[in-house]
């Protein structure tokens, strides 16, 4: 089973942690906070400043090549 976390920082452990005791296995993660998990709990972290950045950077690179 997996879950998407996609709220705020300040509510995000809070929403792991009812994932982690419903049964979640693997947690995809786009809040801005590092999750405390048991370490049988895998998490992929997203960084949507950084994915922007790049598209940005890709983007203006394109069209000016």
């Amino acid at each position: 089973l997996m879950g998407i976390i996609t709220v705020p920082a300040e509510y995000a452990q809070e929403v792991c942690n009812r994932m982690v005791a419903c049964g979640i296995q693997a947690i995809w993660n786009f809040a801005p906070v590092h999750l405390q998990v048991p370490s049988h709990i895998l998490v992929q972290n997203e960084n949507l400043a950084t994915s922007l950045t790049e598209l940005r950077m890709h983007l203006k690179t394109s069209l000016n090549g």
